[in-house]
């Protein structure tokens, strides 16, 4: 039965605990230890103009950018997003994001393991780096 109080709310703005990774700012609001959560992660990025990072997303992930431009490469393909604009990364996908104007961004991430452990999930995350 849908309880309509477990409705919540979150912003980029009343985030206090942003992890720091490769010049760019994460925040998780929704994580697989949350029980009730059918999605592995929801959170917000924000990167400077200037910031490169190398990925490999080990989750699928959809990216909605909300502010700035960044370019998504991998393999051969080059990818500009802008606001208002949404990517797609097929789990497994590797490459590089270069942010082109100061970036916003919504991830939303789906694990194509299944519901994982804790330790499972350390141990894959650890693996990708």
């Amino acid at each position: 039965m849908f309880d309509p109080g477990s409705i919540q709310k979150f912003s980029s703005t009343s985030r206090r605990d942003w992890l720091e990774w490769s010049g760019m700012s994460l925040a998780d609001v929704i994580d697989e230890d949350n029980p009730t959560a059918k999605l592995d992660a929801v959170g917000f990025l924000r990167a400077p103009q200037g910031a490169v990072s190398d990925f490999k997303f080990l989750y699928a992930e959809v990216l909605v950018v909300t502010r700035g431009r960044c370019a998504l490469r991998s393999g051969d393909r080059l990818i500009i997003a802008a606001a208002g604009e949404v990517l797609y990364v097929p789990a497994g996908t590797a490459g590089t994001i270069e942010i082109l104007a100061p970036l916003e961004l919504v991830y939303v991430a789906v694990s194509p393991f299944g519901k994982l452990t804790p330790e499972i999930k350390q141990a894959l995350l650890s693996a990708a780096v």
